[in-house]
């Protein structure tokens, strides 16, 4: 396997947060490093990484991805493409296709969907699977780790201009969007098997808040999988709240709830 850059390999194996592992079987959260090195030495069927981190002060995306399900893709062109543009990025052969992984800075906010296309355009990628071409939260296949049998093999790596993405995030229901973190309790609560309603609620409200997109926290929620988790009553959940514009709740209201954790991270808010 290529010996990967270490801004690539620090970018990769982030655990300044909380990220979903998928295992084939079930989804739960990892807080660092060997932890997802312990997951992966079992050599489970498959092993999935968010590629965005859970944090206090909401959601910090590591990279862009997309996926071919295909070995039918020009990727010599592809990496000529990527060293002509000096992209920071990252190509892995599957059992079935290839990924291809683009880096964003440390300060780059979010991109929207629309961007995200206007990357691929630049890229010239081809065609590839449906589900990511507008998707920004996902869980990509860890390099070099298994699936069924089969290592994931870095064909490509290559450090060079982290993408940044400037500007502020915009939900057009909540207008401009607010650098207020999200409370400590409620990510707690919300990366436990079984979330409360109110815990769900919050975690929501905030991210719309921050200007996260109906489609872009229903991501999220998928790839979470509280164990009751039903598809249909959490898009219905996620857009009542959204198009209602409902606010995060107070600290007053989080402090009742019982959220306060020690050393809050709302002092400066209140």
């Amino acid at each position: 396997m290529l010996q990967l850059p270490p801004k690539i390999l620090t970018k990769l194996f982030n655990f300044q947060g909380a990220r979903i592992f998928f295992d084939g079987y079930q989804t739960f959260v990892l807080k660092s490093f060997s932890e997802l090195v312990r997951e992966i030495e079992k050599k489970p069927r498959v092993s999935y990484l968010s590629n965005y981190l859970i944090k206090e002060n909401g959601i910090k995306l590591l990279y862009l991805f997309w996926d071919w399900d295909t070995k039918e893709v020009d990727i010599p062109s592809l990496i000529d493409r990527l060293k002509q543009l000096k992209t920071a990025s990252l190509i892995t052969e599957t059992k079935r296709g290839f990924h291809l992984y683009v880096f964003l800075d440390d300060e780059s906010r979010i991109p929207t969907s629309s961007e995200k296309k206007l990357i691929a355009e630049a890229l010239e990628l081809e065609d590839p699977d449906k589900q990511f071409k507008r998707r920004i939260f996902t869980l990509a296949r860890v390099p070099g780790s298994y699936q069924n049998g089969f290592v994931v093999r870095i064909i490509f790596a290559q450090n060079g201009r982290f993408l940044k993405f400037e500007g502020e995030g915009y939900n057009e229901d909540y207008g401009k969007p607010t650098p207020r973190p999200i409370c400590p309790g409620v990510v707690e609560d919300i990366l436990s098997p079984n979330p409360s309603h109110f815990g769900r609620f919050a975690f929501v409200a905030f991210l719309a808040a921050q200007g996260r997109s109906e489609e872009d926290i229903m991501e999220i929620f998928r790839n979470l999988r509280p164990i009751d988790f039903n598809e249909r009553m959490t898009e219905y959940q996620i857009r009542h709240i959204v198009e209602n514009a409902y606010h995060p709740p107070s600290c007053t209201t989080l402090r009742d709830m019982g959220y306060c954790r020690d050393k809050c991270i709302f002092r400066k808010w209140r």
